[in-house]
């Protein structure tokens, strides 16, 4: 019934809305906790990262409203942008070594064309390009970091990298971990199994 789906509708988007305010409360809590350049862009970063967390409402409405589905592949690109980007930054908020800033910036650039031509221009091969493009931004995050614990940091910042590496090594043991177990059980079936449906529950039971 029309009601039924109105009302699956309304609570698919709270979800999408609950997202959004809580990564913008956190990044909220950052600013405050550090007002500064390093804290505005922490605070930015989670509002993208949440933006661009869409659900079955956003998507369904993007394919009526292709304006919508560009605003949600630009918050996309730049969500990623910005979470990467602390790979360049962190913990201190400055680039290590220093002239790195404008090889990221020329990274960022060209991701962000290959993006705009490939959703606005259909570019072929476009996805390729950006997966090519992303993986050389991370790549290059990653090695500053290695460059930033070996010569740059001390102490208490190699401390902040092992916890954050340490998070971010289960975060991917745990998603890994949580397919391997279930690789039959996470699936999109229509209408949904009950295996399924206890699939997707302990995925992102796992995942939270």
């Amino acid at each position: 019934p029309r009601r039924e789906r109105i009302l699956a509708a309304v609570r698919a988007l709270g979800v999408e809305v609950a997202m959004v305010v809580a990564f913008g409360g956190a990044g909220l809590v950052l600013y405050t906790r550090k007002p500064d350049g390093y804290g505005a862009f922490l605070g930015v970063a989670f509002v993208l990262v949440g933006t661009s967390i869409t659900g079955m409402v956003t998507m369904a409405a993007a394919t009526y409203a292709p304006l919508l589905l560009g605003a949600v592949s630009l918050f996309s690109s730049l969500a990623f942008v910005a979470f990467a980007g602390l790979l360049y930054l962190f913990p201190d908020g400055h680039f290590a070594p220093h002239w790195l800033r404008w090889l990221a910036l020329t990274i960022i650039a060209l991701f962000l064309a290959i993006s705009w031509l490939g959703l606005v221009l259909g570019l072929r091969g476009g996805t390729t390009l950006m997966a090519l493009t992303a993986a050389l931004y991370v790549t290059v995050g990653i090695g500053s970091q290695i460059y930033r614990y070996m010569r740059v940091s001390g102490p208490v910042e190699r401390q902040q990298a092992k916890w954050a590496i340490a998070a971010f090594v289960l975060f991917l043991v745990t998603i890994l971990g949580a397919l391997l177990l279930t690789p039959h059980s996470v699936t999109l079936d229509a209408p949904p199994t009950a295996a399924s449906l206890a699939g997707w529950l302990a995925f992102y039971l796992a995942m939270t």
